[in-house]
């Protein structure tokens, strides 16, 4: 369990090292999210995609979506505890090492080039970045109100990173289980797979991410998990199952 606690470590770090972040990417980010995936909305004009979805909302999916972004770092950590005690060993220090890895650089991508959240830009607009902004549970709100708790207000008010939008690490943790399961099957990869596309559907449809996010998060999972796999073979007998 080193990896996760070091990975706790590294999270409470990233605080400390906010006054030295390089400078916050507000326009440029969601620029870039229309010319390449802009949408046509009703009124002619194009917006983003996660704005699109904040026009078609549904409680169902609003609780779907918000118990997977609460799942979302159980399934890994619970891919992990259940691999240690079906003894594969290899697979579970395999994924470990590259929630770790992920993370490290996650965190340090977020503070060289940190980036606003679609929602930030809702409240607060493009212009010079608000640096005191209030952190939101965004979409993330309708889930609470739908259940009637406060979940998501709770978690998102301890939010240290406001500017911590590019990569999607909530995309990313899934798709580092849905790899680390490939090999076991489909019995294990089509539920973590599917699990890692609602993830990143929800990051979109509760308004936290573009899909730019999405997919640099999970590429970043892909790479690091093929690193640290490929450093396994190389460094430990029988790494590679």
């Amino acid at each position: 369990m080193l990896p996760f606690w070091l990975t706790g470590v590294a999270y409470e770090a990233v605080h400390l090292l906010l006054p030295w972040r390089g400078a916050i990417h507000v326009g440029d980010l969601r620029a870039a999210e229309l010319h390449l995936f802009g949408v046509t909305g009703a009124d002619g004009q194009l917006q983003t995609l996660s704005a699109a979805l904040q026009t078609h909302t549904h409680p169902a999916l609003d609780v779907l979506t918000g118990a997977a972004y609460i799942a979302y770092l159980l399934v890994p950590i619970g891919l992990v505890i259940a691999w240690v005690w079906r003894r594969d060993d290899a697979r579970a220090s395999r994924l470990a090492w590259a929630f770790l890895a992920v993370n490290l650089v996650g965190f340090a991508t977020q503070l060289l080039w940190p980036a606003a959240p679609p929602w930030y830009v809702d409240q607060y607009g493009l212009g010079p970045a608000v640096l005191d902004a209030a952190p939101s549970a965004a979409g993330a709100a309708r889930f609470d109100a739908a259940l009637g708790i406060s979940y998501f207000a709770g978690f998102y008010s301890r939010n240290v990173n406001v500017f911590g939008a590019m990569p999607s690490l909530h995309v990313a943790y899934p798709v580092l289980a849905a790899l680390a399961s490939y090999r076991l099957g489909p019995r294990w990869f089509v539920p973590t797979a599917a699990f890692a596309a609602l993830v990143g559907f929800s990051a979109l449809y509760l308004n936290h991410h573009y899909l730019l996010d999405v997919l640099a998060g999970a590429t970043l999972a892909a790479l690091v998990y093929a690193l640290v796999a490929a450093l396994q073979r190389r460094f430990v007998t029988g790494g590679e199952r």
